[in-house]
């Protein structure tokens, strides 16, 4: 009936997952199938919602034909109407949108492996990617590299605050003149540090109403994402760095120079932060970032041994007669001892050996310290950091793909959330998808997909296939069978697996039927039980001793037929589990048998 098919089409309403799994591997299991029903899926079974993605992924494999899926004629077809339709209704032409109603948002907060690497999934983000998400992205991209270069131009053409013609031109502004000639600074380079300084400080504040623009619009996402807390210090500083209008000799003050060597660092470190969405760069990326975060939960411990080593070489090294010396003084020394755990020892000029003599003022000391550190610092420590950088570099590369594509599901949806306010947002929606990933000429535009060009553009459409435009993951169609359809394994493994699944089964089908019937039963007599002393409860009100007797009497006769119930129920299961027992038997003789044969064979 199409009402129950209503009600059993929300999976919000089920709790065990093995009746959503039933649900799904029926035949009814894509007309079930619904935006809504994979919200809760992915919500709260996961797994189970893996499985209900594989329905949205059809190949032109057939049980009658057989294709394998590293030919060229391997076509496989992605239906993202459930995953695309995130409100809840059947438009797909409607222009609203909302990031957080997304189903991909749902998935990347969710963070199962499973899921972030379906087919289904990452072919929707291939798809958005090429259609509008990459062009947004290098634009992006483009300005800010235009903002970085005028302003690495700036400050390497500026003239230094320590240089005499700067420090003639503070002079004289404090005596209250301005100097007539600026040597060191042509009339080109004047010019230049002119249109280059007013170009950052217009990019730098554009790129900063960006950020204001982005707080606003999702002010928890923004504060939580430590990039943006580089980028705002990163636009102050170029604006405080290029404001050098009113200077004589367009020369920069010694605490605005400083400003400048942060913002120039902070630049190219955003920079190594925007390639990290790269679908080329970004895992590489990431796994740096991973190696970072690693280092800097253990570089507690390490400072404190470098602090420990310092603060003892400063007591027994320093020279109070010479203020230059590595240990003059404790920060120095700081310093020092951290340029010696990367292998910068400097032994003899430290100790002053001179003629097979010291003349450190504590030898024994200074000697056994020397030997402690070799020790601790540039032999354990930096084999522990290495170790711990680069120990299982798989597992690595797999959470930096993991994470780079919850980048790219976060950069797409903020990018088509703001696509959604313009009238050609329609055209980035999609209901399905056709493609032959075996065949990279079939991913190329449609003016290149002629015979005369194939040969030709071969090289040209792996290129675009693989690196430029389509993700690190869907890349073949083997890639693809195998994440729908696991490998098929050997005869005896299957022959293993069949027999260890069967026993499984049986077991599971034995206790969960022998639950189910007792619960039931025992749920029966509890109601039973409760409603007769409701009765009896009214009844002792309004009717006489004799006939509350007679209910007591009914209830024991209910009691025990019930009683009578779970006996022939029990009877009937130990018969049914013997039954079971010898047709196991049974097709266990028939497995060795086969088995037998596969031998002599």
């Amino acid at each position: 009936p199409k009402k129950t098919q209503q009600g059993l089409s929300n999976f919000s309403y089920f709790i065990h997952r093995d009746v959503a799994e039933v649900l799904l591997e029926s035949e009814f299991g894509e007309k079930l199938l619904s935006n809504s029903t994979l919200r809760s899926m992915i919500a709260r079974m996961p797994d189970v919602a893996e499985k209900a993605l594989h329905l949205c992924v059809t190949t032109n494999e057939s049980k009658e034909r057989a294709i394998d899926p590293t030919s060229d004629s391997y076509d496989v077809t992605f239906d993202y109407r459930h995953l695309e339709n995130y409100y809840g209704i059947k438009d797909l032409h409607s222009t609203k949108f909302t990031k957080c109603n997304h189903l991909l948002y749902l998935i990347m907060k969710q963070g199962n492996s499973n899921l972030l690497r379906h087919p289904l999934v990452i072919s929707l983000l291939d798809y958005k990617w090429k259609k509008f998400a990459r062009y947004i992205f290098f634009l992006n991209l483009l300005f800010y590299v235009i903002f970085l270069m005028f302003l690495t131009s700036f400050g390497l053409v500026v003239l230094n605050p320590l240089e005499n013609t700067c420090i003639e031109v503070f002079n004289q502004s404090l005596n209250g003149s301005t100097p007539e000639d600026c040597e060191g600074l042509s009339t080109h380079k004047y010019h230049f540090l002119i249109v280059a300084a007013a170009i950052t400080i217009v990019f730098a504040i554009l790129r900063t109403l960006g950020e204001v623009f982005q707080l606003c619009r999702q002010p928890l996402d923004y504060l939580q994402d430590w990039v943006n807390w580089l980028e705002i210090p990163l636009y102050t500083c170029s604006i405080i760095f290029s404001f050098i209008f009113n200077t004589p000799c367009l020369c920069v003050h010694y605490w605005q120079w400083q400003i400048g060597v942060v913002s120039v660092f902070l630049a190219w470190i955003v920079l190594i932060t925007f390639l990290q969405k790269w679908p080329l760069t970004g895992v590489y990326v990431l796994m740096f970032l991973n190696i970072t975060g690693t280092f800097l939960k253990i570089v507690f411990l390490a400072q404190l041994l470098v602090i420990a080593f310092a603060l003892a070489f400063y007591m027994l090294l320093s020279d109070p007669n010479e203020t230059r010396t590595p240990f003059s003084n404790p920060a120095r020394a700081i310093v020092k001892v951290m340029a010696m755990t990367t292998g910068e020892l400097d032994y003899d000029d430290l100790y002053h050996q001179e003629e097979g003599l010291s003349e450190i003022a504590f030898p024994p000391v200074s000697f056994l310290l020397w030997i402690i550190f070799l020790v601790l610092m540039p032999v354990l420590l930096s084999n522990l950091l290495v170790g711990l950088a680069v120990g299982d570099v798989n597992a690595l590369q797999k959470v930096a793909s993991e994470k780079r594509i919850e980048l790219q599901i976060d950069l797409i949806l903020n990018i088509e959330e703001l696509l959604a306010y313009l009238p050609i947002y329609h055209y980035c929606k999609v209901k399905q998808q056709d493609i032959k990933p075996n065949n990279p000429a079939s991913q190329l535009p449609q003016c290149c997909r002629t015979d005369k060009l194939k040969t030709v553009l071969t090289w040209a459409a792996d290129l675009y296939s693989k690196w430029l435009v389509t993700s690190d993951y869907l890349v073949s169609g083997e890639t693809i069978a195998s994440a729908i359809k696991p490998p098929p394994t050997s005869m005896e493994e299957q022959v293993k697996l069949l027999n260890s699944k069967m026993m499984d089964q049986q077991n599971m089908l034995l206790s969960e039927k022998l639950n189910t019937v007792l619960q039931q039963l025992l749920d029966k007599i509890k109601e039973n039980e409760e409603q007769s002393k409701a009765i009896l409860e009214k009844q002792l009100e309004q009717h006489s001793r004799e006939q509350a007797q007679g209910m007591e009497k009914q209830l024991k006769l209910n009691k025990s037929f019930i009683r009578e119930q779970i006996e022939e129920q029990s009877k009937k299961m130990a018969e049914h589990s013997e039954q079971l027992a010898v047709e196991v038997a049974a097709l266990r003789e028939a497995l060795e048998k086969v088995l037998v044969q596969l031998a002599t064979n």
